[in-house]
């Protein structure tokens, strides 16, 4: 299990770095990162696939299932899905034992290049990968452009049937070219060197994008809008792309269970794993896949931006000045700013780090009322009339408001009843699950104790949880790399159950008892 201490893993070439705790797999790592490292076996260790090269530090010793994944292999190759992080560490990621390392810190100049977006409600995000080698070489998020017609996906749904369609498909096209853009910008290379760019998303971006009618997810019955898998480049993606460059989107579920999820489930490798498993992709658009017992089940629930960093009186995206966790240092509050400097705003887990901290303080309630009362009580002040918490140093902001609490309410609410009536549906309780998978583009690296202390996840074991970062972005990057994969996408697609929360008749009592900033042991009776 691992520890609470946090240790850097680096990825070469492109010299990422991200914190994990002590005794997590370099696997979750580079989930966290966004590096794509294969794991067609579900993370078991019998495949082989997920080689990387040890360039600095030790992880611990393998065990006797690595061992045999590992024979036969060069010395300092380690299975990421087994090596356990101990300190430290600088990885260079091996697509298969034929490719060769390159040096620490090398750009990889490939002859062509892939790419992979994940086409969010509020932020869009693109990663660049080498067609030979799999290697990532550079990755960017930007705001959704749509976001001009509303910050909810119903808002965007009415402008395209009332004849918008066009300008709405067009920013989505500016935003993914943007992301790509800037992802190429951090490493030297352009666009039209991208051969093939696969797209996941949520139905409706999707839907969208290809300008296809999207009627049928404004009213019941919700179905997905036909057409969508017929669509080619446009606009300014096919000037900017290679020419002959192939357009894939990752299959959506149903209605409100998009492509997104799909490759989600690809990158973790969660279906046909041993024991019971759960995915919750956390966004606007809350989705939710359990896998078990020969079921594959799947849900959404519209969750708001606010895990994302918007919605919020002061949010963004994760960028530097953002405001990514928040400690109490020497009986004051520390925020831990991204690329140093002032914090500007808060992101998505800046947010969650941040109500945890009051809350445990004493300085929010359980039904989420401020109360200034405690040890950062000279932090309160009222902004338009609204109680207000500081975040910067000597007098200035961001600020926390109370409006944004109860913002944040609704979004983890809405997160812990889609899992808990997911769960009942598919007749599980939470003390069976074995895997607990948590993504999202939240910023930071979240603590588990702050999603269970919150409530935002319906479980109270935090040994079973573990973060796989933007794995839709992941999964389109595997699919990118290794189109043979299109056919996993579609058996996962024929596979799932789809349950339409909204008919549930116990969802809308799960919401209401989840409002509450208290873990799931303290509402454990919506399960009987």
């Amino acid at each position: 299990m691992p520890g609470h201490e946090r240790v850097p893993v680096t990825f070469a070439p492109g010299g990422i770095t991200v914190w994990v705790e002590r005794g997590s797999t370099i696997i979750e790592a580079a989930r966290i990162a966004g590096v794509v490292v294969p794991a067609p076996c579900g993370g078991r260790g019998v495949c082989g696939a997920c080689g990387v090269r040890v360039l600095s530090g030790r992880p611990l010793p393998p065990d006797e299932s690595e061992k045999r994944g590992l024979a036969p292999a060069p010395s300092g190759v380690r299975l990421a899905c087994r090596a356990l992080v101990d300190g430290p560490l600088e990885v260079l990621p091996l697509v298969n034992r034929s490719v060769s390392s390159a040096a620490a810190g090398q750009v990889v100049r490939d002859a062509a290049l892939v790419a992979a977006v994940d086409l969010g409600t509020t932020t869009v995000s693109a990663v660049l990968v080498g067609a030979s080698t799999g290697r990532e070489l550079g990755r960017a998020t930007v705001a959704n452009r749509q976001q001009a017609w509303g910050s909810d996906v119903l808002s965007r749904l009415t402008a395209a049937m009332d004849g918008a369609s066009s300008q709405l498909a067009l920013a989505a096209e500016e935003s993914i070219l943007e992301a790509l853009c800037a992802a190429c910008d951090r490493t030297g290379t352009c666009t039209s060197r991208i051969d093939r760019l696969v797209v996941a998303g949520n139905t409706a971006m999707v839907a969208l994008l290809t300008r296809v009618d999207v009627s049928s997810l404004a009213h019941a019955p919700f179905a997905i809008p036909s057409g969508m898998d017929a669509a080619a480049l446009s606009g300014p993606l096919a000037d900017e792309l290679s020419d002959g460059c192939e357009l894939v989107l990752v299959p959506a579920i149903a209605s409100f269970v998009g492509g997104d999820i799909t490759a989600g489930l690809l990158s973790s490798g969660l279906v046909g794993q041993e024991g019971v498993a759960l995915l919750v992709d956390i966004g606007t658009n809350a989705e939710i896949a359990f896998s078990g017992r020969g079921r594959l089940v799947v849900s959404s629930a519209a969750a708001g931006p606010a895990f994302e960093g918007f919605g919020i009186s002061s949010g963004g995206p994760w960028a530097p000045g953002a405001i990514e966790r928040v400690e109490m240092r020497e009986a004051d509050l520390e925020p831990i700013v991204a690329g140093g400097g002032d914090p500007l705003w808060l992101c998505g887990s800046g947010l969650l780090s941040t109500i945890a901290l009051l809350r445990r303080l004493g300085h929010l309630t359980a039904d989420g009322r401020m109360v200034a009362d405690g040890p950062l009580g000279d932090r309160f002040t009222r902004r338009d009339d609204i109680v207000a918490f500081r975040m910067g140093h000597a007098g200035h902001g961001p600020y926390l408001l109370q409006t944004d609490v109860r913002t944040f309410q609704t979004a983890k609410s809405a997160v812990a009843a889609a899992v808990v009536t997911t769960l009942r549906s598919a007749h599980i309780k939470p003390k069976a699950l074995t895997r607990i998978c948590v993504a999202g583009t939240f910023g930071g690296s979240l603590a588990v104790e702050d999603l269970v202390e919150l409530g935002v996840l319906p479980i109270d074991r935090q040994e079973s949880i573990e973060f796989v970062g933007d794995a839709a972005l992941l999964g389109a990057a595997m699919l990118a790399f290794d189109p043979s994969l299109a056919e996993s996408t579609t058996e996962l697609t024929r596979a799932a159950q789809h349950i339409e929360l909204a008919s549930e008749p116990d969802f809308a009592q799960s919401f209401v008892a989840h409002t509450a900033l208290e873990p799931f042991k303290l509402v454990r009776g919506l399960f009987g």
